[in-house]
């Protein structure tokens, strides 16, 4: 579907945890602690890094069904979460218990499904959640999800969308050129035709407003700092890759960006922000 792989997902997850709208999250949470139980559908699941960062927070009994068509990072959902575990979080994922903490208790099911073939169902769902989807998705696939948690008056918490901000420093030549690039590769076809890109999230909130839902909503941007060299690298390399392949003919002066990007990164000049947004959309009658 999106070809990302286990170990860009690993290193990505600890700035993903510190980007998130905390007052979007505490949104979420707020609504989810006025049950006793609650089963939520994760999209695009990827080793299950939505449910690690969000099931703290949600205080009730939880049950989570991690989706993805990646047989590869499903098959790492249950040693992540066992090194989480381990990591002071409590359970036994062997048994499919896998947060037992103050005040919370989850278990999680993971299941392998083709989200472009088999348009997710949230009847018998309390919540949708997603993390780093949206962006990627086509707007009819985006409006068929929102029609169908509308219809079920589920809610959607979707957090990390791109909103095509990319900001450097210190700047270099094409910069912009290539922010622009990338904006525009992010619109190719991603697996569900052509995606949303960094519309994503003023599509989303259109179509849930004009379904009359509450919309709480925030920026939740990567910031990279001079130290976080690892991720930067990653990123200037598919930024690179991205760029020339929507424009070949600049392929010798993106190299040269590439070069100087690194060039900054080695001697540890180099900071990054990219724009992401969270987004979660109430039914009238949960609003908080």
């Amino acid at each position: 579907m999106t070809g990302f792989g286990a170990g860009w997902l690993r290193l990505r997850e600890p700035y993903d945890l510190r980007a998130r709208n905390r007052a979007v999250l505490a949104a979420f949470a707020a609504w989810a602690r006025r049950r006793r139980r609650v089963t939520l559908l994760d999209l695009g699941c990827g080793t299950g890094s939505t449910m690690r960062a969000v099931a703290p927070h949600l205080g009730a009994d939880q049950h989570w069904i991690l989706v993805d068509d990646d047989r590869a990072l499903l098959d790492r959902v249950a040693p992540e979460l066992a090194a989480w575990a381990a990591g002071g979080h409590g359970g036994d994922p062997q048994t499919g218990l896998v947060a037992d903490g103050e005040g919370h208790r989850a278990t999680v099911a993971v299941e392998g499904r083709n989200l472009v073939a088999e348009m997710p169902d949230p009847a018998g769902i309390d919540a949708v959640t997603a993390s780093a989807l949206f962006d990627l998705v086509s707007p009819g696939w985006a409006d068929a999800l929102a029609a169908r948690c509308v219809a079920a008056g589920v809610p959607l918490y979707a957090a990390l969308t791109f909103d095509g901000r990319i900001a450097w420093q210190p700047g270099v030549p094409l910069d912009r050129t290539v922010a622009r690039l990338v904006a525009r590769h992010q619109r190719t076809d991603k697996g569900f035709g052509r995606a949303l890109g960094p519309a994503a999230a003023d599509h989303l909130t259109m179509r849930f407003r004009e379904a009359g839902w509450t919309l709480v909503h925030g920026r939740s941007d990567w910031w990279f700092r001079p130290g976080d060299a690892a991720v930067q690298a990653v990123l200037v390399d598919d930024w690179a890759a991205a760029a020339a392949a929507l424009a070949p003919q600049a392929r010798t002066a993106l190299a040269a960006w590439r070069g100087r990007r690194h060039d900054l990164i080695k001697r540890g000049r180099s900071r990054l922000r990219i724009g992401h947004v969270d987004l979660l959309a109430l039914p009238p009658d949960a609003a908080p």
